[in-house]
């Protein structure tokens, strides 16, 4: 699969690129991440199913805490499992380099994201302590209050932004090089912070176009899932079951199959993303062309 990724392009054109590239090679897509997006789209309807109030589930698990406890750690453990195959699928399909060096490539991606993440929250709360010192005891108006909070999430807000973006230039070039390095992170890291604003300008494209697909491909499971709320708070005050026996099969098949369209979406991104990328490197290379034949002239 030929992928046309060292050369200059917007972030509108990464995004025309991307989808042209996915349109044609449409088929060649399906055969080969078919079987991992279903698994994945199976765990996560399973995820849904499960989080959803149900009083008969959740007396069965008050009955059976350890059967529920293992059944759902393996779900959710399932579900992670399932990301890491389908995404490194999606790669493989790309790059060609195999599904065992995808697969462990971007289990370590997912793995460096995690602690990533882990350091940003433990900022978070260090933050959240802090104000919570510099208040004290002194007491403060409605307003006041209402002012360090949005102040505080606010600030959350921009380093999450701040850490994760340059993140979505981070992956694609760990995934799409073999000789790219962890050791290297940090340098690749900061070219991703320096090109910040490509990479939020295409992630927030791309949230507001994929938002809105997915908000009318979904509507089905939204209607579902409020039929169920609908119908459990009826059972917690007294009122007698009003959804047919087959709903629980019905969500389930729905759910999985919005999962599935939403899993197809993700193939759009990671393409997106990959063009980004090859911009971003692209521009990196012509700068430093054009800085030594300056320095040479001088």
């Amino acid at each position: 699969m030929k992928l046309e990724i060292n050369k200059n392009r917007s972030f509108t054109a990464c995004l025309r690129d991307a989808r042209d590239f996915l349109i044609d090679n449409i088929e060649t897509f399906a055969q080969k991440v078919w079987i991992p997006a279903l698994i994945f789209s199976v765990l996560i309807a399973l995820c849904v199913f499960f989080r959803l109030p149900n009083l008969s589930l959740h007396n069965w698990g008050v009955s059976h805490p350890w059967t529920s406890w293992i059944v759902q750690t393996i779900i959710y453990a399932g579900t992670f499992i399932s990301e890491i195959l389908y995404f490194s699928s999606v790669f493989n399909t790309v790059n060609g380099y195999g599904r065992t060096r995808n697969f462990g490539r971007y289990l370590q991606y997912f793995l460096v994201s995690i602690l990533i993440d882990a350091v940003f929250f433990l900022v978070c709360w260090g933050l959240k302590n802090l104000f919570t010192a510099l208040i004290g005891s002194h007491p403060l108006s409605h307003i006041a209050h209402l002012t360090i909070l949005s102040l505080y999430v606010l600030i959350c807000v921009v380093l999450f932004l701040l850490i994760t973006i340059p993140m979505l230039y981070v992956a694609p070039k760990y995934m799409m090089e073999k000789d790219a390095k962890w050791k290297q992170l940090f340098r690749h890291f900061s070219t991703g912070f320096h090109r910040w604003g490509m990479l939020f300008m295409t992630t927030l494209l791309l949230s507001i176009i994929i938002g809105l697909i997915m908000f009318i491909l979904a509507m089905p499971a939204m209607v579902l899932i409020s039929a169920q709320i609908s119908s459990q708070m009826g059972l917690f005050i007294g009122d007698p079951a009003n959804l047919p026996g087959y709903f629980p099969i019905l969500s389930f098949l729905v759910f999985t199959i919005t999962a599935l369209l939403f899993s197809a979406t993700m193939i759009y991104t990671i393409v997106t993303f990959i063009y980004v990328y090859g911009s971003i490197n692209t521009r990196k290379k012509t700068k430093e062309e054009m800085t030594i034949k300056y320095n040479e002239k001088n």
